[in-house]
């Protein structure tokens, strides 16, 4: 797979693409850990946000943490 350095990379694009297509169907992306998305604050924010208008809230199956 690609590495998570930087928000350009395949499977990220499809999966936000997914969460367009089906907006408001898809409720929670599940991640192994935060860091797994995106590698600084600025992508993770940036990738929060959107998933956050399309109606999908991050959770981590290793960390603990309020996405809201």
């Amino acid at each position: 797979g690609e590495s998570a350095k930087t928000a350009d990379r395949t499977a990220l694009k499809a999966m936000l693409d997914f969460c367009t297509k089906k907006e408001n169907q898809v409720k929670y992306l599940i991640v192994y850990k935060s860091d797994r998305l995106a590698r600084n604050t600025e992508d993770y924010l940036r990738i929060k946000s959107f998933l956050y208008s399309k109606g999908v809230k991050i959770r981590s199956v290793t960390e603990n943490f309020d996405d809201s």
